[in-house]
């Protein structure tokens, strides 16, 4: 991976880290689009990029843990 686009994946995973947490303080959905039923494995693609991501949020543990990190050529 280009040294540009792993700084730019650590920027977004910690401020995706923030805004997921913060959503789910308040009792909202935290980012992507749901993957199960039961709200806690989400899919994103970050904007402007060739990444795509799926993560779970772990409401209980205060935890987002990134399930996947796909990295591909446009």
């Amino acid at each position: 991976m280009p040294d540009h686009l792993r700084k730019a994946t650590a920027n977004y995973l910690r401020a995706l880290a923030i805004e997921a947490g913060s959503a789910i303080d308040v009792g909202r959905r935290p980012p992507g689009v749901p993957m199960d039923d039961a709200g806690l494995r989400y899919a994103l693609q970050i904007e402007r990029e060739p990444i795509l991501l799926e993560y779970l949020a772990l409401p209980e543990a205060r935890v987002i843990r990134i399930a996947v990190i796909v990295w591909y050529e446009p």
